[in-house]
């Protein structure tokens, strides 16, 4: 199904990063 649609979990992949490096993020600015 990937393999079929990789596109779409291109898509996800990037998500899910955009998630994790906002958390990183945040937490980050939380200790300084």
């Amino acid at each position: 199904q990937l393999a079929l649609d990789p596109v779409n979990h291109t898509k996800r992949l990037a998500k899910i990063h955009l998630r994790v490096t906002g958390r990183v993020r945040q937490r980050d600015e939380h200790f300084l």
